[in-house]
């Protein structure tokens, strides 16, 4: 990531002629520009003008003096590992499930392997379109490449603190706040679901979820995985994962991954005959349709036309294939919950299962604990994301 940014050397009269604030409303892609920055503050007619000097004097030392330090506090802060790899490898044994909830913010720290593991392609992924002017790679390269800053890092309050703290740090929170980035599943979180609501030998997740699930599956009682994806460096990172518990003496060597990069809708064409009926599990969070846009040429939304088209060739087809693959009896379990652009996305997902599964019963995961006016654009309902849990009939 670091790599395909191009960090300049200008004056400071050129840069102060440069810096401008993006257009939050932008939706061509193309991080179109409101104003510059100067004739900005002019325009409101408020005291930011007055400090124009002191913050452009400030923003030319984080983008243009150490722009490069500047990233280094960036990747420091949210992508590099904080503890051991062996304690993102083998998490703590006891359960998140409390009170009837799985608590998704337990040891949410596991999230960091998955993260570091992906970053490039995590913060490169896209919300609702693939002309999204809000994701973390885009924006950064609009910083550093030319100047233009996020509508949140000029903003009054934001703005005071900034120069109040004289801090690249904060900088980035504010930089980062609101930004459009991908969810990763926390492998405990998986962990505990199988624990609680699973058993048996072999595993089955039709998406990776970042890596998290792998993680989640070798600290299961689950011996073998198998799995695909569409994004090739996460199915790629499985070896990195297997290479690092291989190195490692306790997890025991009978653990197998079995990973394909294709969609799971069209994985049969590519599996040997024997796992039919072989799977004793199935667990994953599905794609939200159009929520999250990631950098692959397979993703199911841009492979059908339209979102019923989506339901019936990605969704029913991965179920279908589900059900080739489970034993009589089997469990399968799928984490979903309605989002900003569809409110009726759990009944759809659901609906379809239904028509396929035995329904067995709904458990629920409490993600965090922030009020709703500042919960994740993904939660209508609350905190909660539905784990549906359906058996092969």
């Amino acid at each position: 990531m670091k790599n395909n940014i191009h960090f300049r050397d200008c004056s400071y009269t050129q840069f102060c002629d440069e810096i401008a604030v993006l257009d939050l409303h932008d939706k061509s892609g193309n991080f179109k520009v409101r104003q510059k920055l100067k004739p900005y503050f002019e325009k409101l007619n408020d005291q930011r003008l007055e400090r124009f000097d002191e913050f452009c004097t400030l923003m030319y030392k984080f983008l243009v003096t150490d722009a490069e330090t500047s990233f280094d506090v960036w990747y420091d802060k949210y992508v590099k590992l904080k503890k051991p790899l062996a304690d993102y490898l083998y998490l703590p044994k006891d359960s998140s499930y409390e009170k009837n909830v799985f608590n998704g913010s337990k040891y949410n720290w596991a999230s960091r392997l998955p993260k570091y593991l992906n970053y490039t392609e995590f913060y490169n992924t896209k919300k609702y379109s693939h002309q999204d002017s809000q994701y973390v790679t885009g924006l950064m390269k609009a910083l550093f490449e030319r100047f233009h800053l996020r509508n949140s890092m000029v903003c009054p309050a934001f703005f005071d603190k900034t120069i109040r703290s004289n801090s690249v740090e904060e900088m980035w929170e504010i930089f980062m706040f609101g930004a459009n980035t991908a969810s990763i599943f926390n492998p405990h979180t998986y962990y505990s679901i199988l624990t609680h609501h699973f058993s048996g030998e072999m595993l089955f997740a039709p998406v990776m979820g970042w890596n998290a699930y792998h993680i989640g599956f070798h600290n299961s009682s689950f011996k073998h995985l198998l799995t695909t994806d569409v994004i090739p460096s996460v199915v790629n990172n499985t070896k990195k994962l297997n290479e690092f518990y291989e190195r490692n003496t306790l997890i025991p060597h009978e653990k197998t991954v079995d990973a394909y990069c294709c969609p799971s809708e069209s994985l049969l064409e590519n599996l040997p005959a024997y796992y039919r009926a072989s799977v004793d599990g199935v667990l994953f969070s599905p794609p939200y349709y159009n929520l999250e846009i990631y950098d692959s040429d397979q993703q199911s939304f841009s492979n059908y036309s339209d979102y019923s088209d989506w339901l019936e060739s990605y969704w029913h087809e991965t179920l279908k294939l589900c059900y080739y693959l489970m034993k009589p009896k089997a469990k399968l379990g799928f984490v979903i919950s309605n989002y900003r652009e569809n409110d009726t996305f759990c009944d759809d997902m659901s609906g379809v299962a239904s028509k396929i599964f035995q329904e067995e019963e709904i458990s629920y995961i409490e993600w965090s604990s922030i009020k709703r006016s500042r919960e994740a654009k993904k939660t209508r309902d609350g905190n909660y994301e539905k784990l549906y849990l359906f058996s092969k009939r």
